[in-house]
């Protein structure tokens, strides 16, 4: 697989939106019913970013930092799952990202949140991660953000000429 790839379109979108803190979601096994799951599909943006095909799994860039977040288990545990597995290949062809563990999720936002004006991220593949980033962000927060402010080059609308 071309790794180099994905390694560009981490780094443009890391560049091109520097004041966004990005976190994409791999997604989730869903069940069908009571012991039977649906066969796992990886969301369509992750894996444009990663061409990775992992369960439970967090691509976050930070502007020019990036992490990668999957679930920590034991090696039998993941040798009979088979799911949730970063191979030594893969790992190796992530050179510009650190591979971390899930459960430090909140440290890295709680980190880099401070420092990006707009947090963006798929609402709905998981009720957890929501309710955990949307409680980054108060009200209080998007009131004291000068970002929502235009730009002084843009045209007061009031003195836009009318169309007719």
């Amino acid at each position: 697989m071309e790794t180099r790839i994905h390694t560009q379109r981490r780094n443009e979108l890391g560049k091109r939106f520097s004041r966004t803190l990005f976190v994409i979601a791999a997604g989730s096994e869903s069940k069908r019913s009571h012991s039977v799951a649906y066969r796992f599909k990886v969301a369509s943006d992750f894996f444009y970013l990663t061409g990775l095909e992992i369960q439970e799994a967090l691509l976050v860039i930070a502007g020019s930092t990036k992490y990668l977040l999957i679930k920590s288990q034991t090696n039998e545990a993941a040798i009979w799952d088979d799911e949730g597995v970063l191979s030594q290949y893969e790992a190796n062809n992530l050179s510009d990202v650190q591979v971390i563990g899930l459960e430090r999720l909140e440290e890295i936002l709680r980190t880099h949140a401070p420092d990006f004006d707009r947090l963006a991220f798929a609402v709905g593949r998981s009720s957890r991660l929501d309710t955990k980033l949307l409680s980054l962000i108060s009200f209080e927060q998007r009131l004291d953000r000068k970002s929502t402010r235009l730009n002084s080059s843009h045209t007061d609308i009031s003195r836009m000429p009318s169309s007719a």
